[in-house]
């Protein structure tokens, strides 16, 4: 089984290398208001729904330092994530 396995794996061709920079090069932090613009730009819905405070979370720990609102229009009046 081991050397079955160990057959199966071998080094990634400088295609996949290639492929795999360029992936690294396009990343950007990961925000809500990234979300907002990508979720835009892809043609969805999506807007900012505003901060949420400790009092949103209830009785759950807000965990976040930052925490907002995604709002979706089509789901009704402040209806989102």
């Amino acid at each position: 089984m081991f050397v079955l396995l160990g057959a199966c794996g071998g080094e990634a061709s400088q295609e996949e290398t290639n492929s795999s920079n360029a992936n690294e090069d396009k990343t950007m932090e990961l925000t809500v208001d990234n979300l907002i613009t990508a979720f835009q730009k892809s043609g969805l819905e999506a807007e900012d729904g505003g901060e949420l405070t400790r009092d949103d979370f209830g009785m759950a720990p807000m965990k976040a330092d930052k925490a907002k609102r995604l709002l979706i229009p089509s789901l009704g009046e402040d209806s989102g994530g």
